[in-house]
């Protein structure tokens, strides 16, 4: 892919940033540019299936000029759409019946034999996945086909033996768009799928 001549200074200034580098409201507006009037990058965008990129890319990008302002303050959907899906994080809740732990542990699915051990006196599973992904790859494979394995691999597991386990199946809404705009065929990773597209 080639970018056109009149906004190479500007990928020359976005790709000399440092990885955790604040966005200023000049490097925000160098961004949104070339999100929105650079061809060759919706070219790339549009390309997605074929590696992981989280579903929030398109609207961060799209509200890059609100969020890189100095007065900004973030909306509720900015603080949905940033949620940190590396790290493991724990959130504790206190309600009339007891006391709750809450431990999310992001996309951990390689790191499994380093984390499981320490959920062994747990009551209940919530397992989480964007139905949204089925068509993005990970490593060359099927997100959601990756995550469904994962779910196997840990309903297989003694440690969770008569433990309460849910699946909870999120971003309908962004799947039922991709599905609406033909972006990508839900038989291609479910080829015994035989429904239309409504």
């Amino acid at each position: 892919f080639e970018f056109s001549s009149q906004r190479m200074g500007c990928v020359n200034k976005i790709t000399e940033l440092k990885l955790n580098s604040e966005l200023t409201e000049e490097m925000g507006k160098l961004i949104s540019d070339l999100w929105k009037n650079e061809q060759t990058i919706q070219k790339i965008y549009s390309l997605k299936s074929n590696y992981y990129l989280d579903d929030s890319v398109s609207y961060l990008l799209d509200n890059v000029d609100r969020i890189t302002n100095s007065l900004y303050i973030p909306t509720k959907e900015d603080i949905v759409r940033a949620h940190t899906t590396n790290v493991i994080t724990e959130a504790k809740i206190k309600m009339k019946n007891g006391n709750y732990l809450i431990t999310d542990i992001g996309i951990q699915v390689g790191k499994i034999k380093k984390w499981i051990k320490g959920f062994q006196d747990i009551e209940a599973l919530i397992f989480v996945v964007a139905i949204s992904e089925y068509d993005q790859k990970l490593d060359g494979n099927n997100y959601l086909e990756n995550a469904i394995d994962f779910l196997s691999d840990i309903v297989d597991s003694d440690l969770f033996l008569r433990r309460q386990i849910t699946l909870f199946l999120n971003k309908s809404d962004i799947f039922k768009e991709k599905l609406e705009s033909r972006q990508g065929d839900l038989r291609d990773t479910f080829p015994e799928y035989t429904g239309g597209y409504d």
